[in-house]
């Protein structure tokens, strides 16, 4: 065995009864003044020639004393401290804990590597064998094989033991993994997940899609650190593209007309009840999809078009909305008005116009918008030289910057629908089913996509169908639970980050390989917990963490394959950084080897932001993918949904179908 493990600390020995899976321990001088309880320790067991070391957390302590326990004791075994004769405290008192093992490796002799070997010893220790803590030899040893080492954090019960983790990307024959963050407000969620993708970014291959309810990876307030700044110093791509400034919606006339009707526009036409707004914006959708550029329109022309087209006599659109005609004309002249008086036409459109707006090629400022096709697709090519990029959409209703006063006031009311719930669900059920479409399409080219997407305040958009009643979360909802299933193989997958456990889809959640838990979390969250790790006393690893507004520690635990000292389903704790270089040099060994080829040197401190957020003008595309190349791919794409309805619009019958509600609409350019 190598002499530098036996110089770490020893804390205990091995205690009766003990198994090859879990230890009785008998704490020394050192163990009992040492707080053990969220520490690892580790254990040699001689078999052989050569030897076998196991490692696990100690979840609690017990102290026992026969003399305070029998009833003829007690009171000699309380006389003061100043008598002679004393039972109490460490004279009389005995600490013993218990550790089930997590994770075993073993060395056919003295001078060999140790090898993984399982969960468990394969044979139980011998009492009075030293235990040891923990610590950096050891965990050198141990993973000295592991190539693919990085750190978030430190080992748990530790100040400054980093703990080593391997999550892999996405580009093996395996496919894609999921993940999922929970944690209540303030527990560090988005400090987690901001290292974590920090610690991905290692994989210069695999690409990152945020997408970002409320603009908070957007604008990176109350970040740890810039995430943006430390992928464009590892020479990632980073684009923040906005809905409000630089994203153009797919065009679906469906969603446009769900959208308004979110607005005050139908009222602002006339009184009417909630189900004659859904027929007249049913009827407006079939006008909408007769105008071939209705998303290059002119707003105000393309409103008036869909107004007198609706009145017209020769048309059946009216009496489909109004079945008693004193009704009909009453509707009549109220869009009559609309499109003879200026003044009557300016005060609807200002409602109309921001959200036809969104599906148009310019925002309002005149500045380009960007297909939301294409900035999904960017992120799927790979050219083998430059690191994938980090897209990051900003789903927040900010009115784009440098609008005028007047505008801004004018349209404020549009925007603010942008806010609801309801309809930014419509809008990532248009942005996932682009992705989809785009994944399927350059996955059927036998590329693997290799990237993560991840989805902040999963539990407003990603509930169980069970939690809400609106109609459009609980069609995302479903339809996100279908592309966790499907797109994995394409190399696709998935991080949710949401407040707690109960929150989340429970088809979403059972398809999670890791799930990262944060401070707060109680009941059927706990519950949810219990259900997925193999030894419950940890669980009181969890119940111990302390609340980071108090402490300024962010404690997580972390289940699954994430570190190469769990071989199991025993969770680890991980505490994890609050100062950016220490994540810089504990993850020197493959940072400064990223900068190097750029011809750049290791940097220090904390990653400045990007000069600008704002989405560059796309770079044209390479004769390999010209737009009518990629057109063309596109057509034959929807073609081929369109034949294979039977299978829910895709050639393998067990991959989850889109909704198609516009397909003809969806051509990204």
């Amino acid at each position: 065995m190598n002499n530098n493990i036996e110089e770490a600390p020893k804390v205990a020995l091995v205690g009766s009864p003990s198994t090859n899976f879990e230890v009785t321990l008998n704490l020394n001088t050192l163990g009992r003044s040492t707080p053990l309880v969220g520490t690892m320790l580790a254990l040699v067991n001689p078999l052989g020639d050569g030897f076998e070391l196991a490692i696990g957390t100690v979840t609690e302590v017990t102290t026992t004393n026969k003399w305070m326990e029998e009833d003829s004791f007690r009171g000699v075994a309380s006389i003061a401290e100043d008598d002679d004769i004393t039972f109490s405290g460490d004279s009389g008192d005995l600490r013993n804990a218990k550790i089930r093992l997590q994770a075993a490796w073993r060395k056919a002799n003295p001078d060999s590597e140790w090898i993984p070997s399982g969960p468990s010893l394969r044979m139980s220790p011998a009492t009075g064998q030293a235990v040891r803590l923990l610590d950096g030899t050891i965990i050198g040893e141990l993973t000295k094989a592991v190539e693919d080492k990085h750190y978030i954090g430190n080992l748990g019960g530790t100040e400054a033991l980093p703990l080593p983790l391997s999550i892999p990307d996405f580009s093996g024959p395996a496919g894609a993994i999921h993940l999922g963050i929970y944690g209540q407000s303030g527990s560090g969620k988005s400090q987690m997940t901001a290292y974590l993708l920090a610690g991905q970014m290692r994989h210069s291959n695999m690409g990152m899609i945020i997408v970002d309810p409320q603009g908070q990876w957007a604008a990176e307030e109350g970040m740890a650190f810039s995430l943006q700044g430390f992928a464009a110093e590892l020479g990632k791509d980073v684009r923040v593209v906005r809905i409000s400034e630089h994203l153009q919606l797919s065009r679906d006339a469906n969603l446009f007309t769900t959208l308004l009707g979110k607005t005050r526009f139908l009222k602002e036409v006339t009184k009417m009840s909630e189900d004659t707004q859904t027929l007249v914006l049913d009827e407006m959708a079939k006008i909408i999809k007769d105008v071939e550029d209705w998303h290059t329109e002119d707003s105000k022309t393309l409103m008036l078009n869909i107004f007198t087209t609706l009145i017209n006599p020769s048309a059946k659109y009216m009496s489909r909305i109004y079945a008693d005609e004193s009704r009909q004309d009453r509707l009549r002249e109220a869009i009559i008005e609309i499109v003879e008086s200026e003044k009557r036409a300016k005060e609807v459109l200002r409602l109309f116009s921001p959200i036809h707006n969104l599906f148009q090629p310019t925002n309002p400022m005149g500045g380009a918008r960007h297909s939301l096709w294409a900035e999904i697709s960017s992120v799927f090519e790979r050219d083998g030289l430059s690191p994938a990029p980090l897209l990051i959409l900003d789903m927040s209703s900010k009115a784009p910057p440098g609008m005028n006063d007047e505008l801004a006031m004018a349209t404020a009311d549009a925007y603010e629908v942008l806010e609801n719930d309801s309809v930014k669900a419509a809008i990532l059920r248009n942005l996932f089913a682009t992705l989809k479409r785009a994944s399927e399409a350059k996955f059927r080219d036998g590329v693997n996509l290799n990237t993560m997407v991840i989805l902040d305040e999963a539990w407003r958009y990603a509930p169980s169908p069970q939690q809400t009643d609106d109609p459009e979360i609980v069609e995302l909802t479903r339809e996100l639970a279908g592309y966790a299933r499907d797109t994995r193989k394409f190399g696709i997958g998935w991080l949710y980050i949401s407040q707690s456990t109960r929150s989340v889809n429970l088809n979403i959640w059972d398809q999670m390989s890791i799930r990262v838990f944060g401070f707060g979390l109680s009941g059927i969250d706990l519950d949810k917990i219990a259900e997925i790790v193999d030894d419950k006393s940890s669980l009181r690893l969890y119940r111990a963490f302390g609340n980071p507004r108090a402490t300024g520690k962010y404690p997580f635990l972390l289940t699954g394959p994430v570190s190469p000292l769990a071989a199991n389903a025993t969770p680890i704790v991980l505490t994890v950084y609050t100062d950016f270089q220490e994540f810089r040099n504990d993850n020197e060994h493959w940072i400064l080897p990223l900068r190097q080829k750029q011809g750049l040197e290791m940097l220090t401190g904390a990653p400045e932001a990007p000069k600008t957020s704002l989405a560059k003008p796309r770079p044209k595309l390479s004769a390999k993918a010209s737009p009518k190349n990629k057109n063309q791919a596109i057509i034959e794409t929807n073609s081929s949904i369109k034949n294979n309805l039977d299978t829910t619009g895709v050639k393998d019958p067990n991959s989850f179908g889109n909704p198609l509600d516009n397909l003809e609409e969806d051509l990204p350019f």
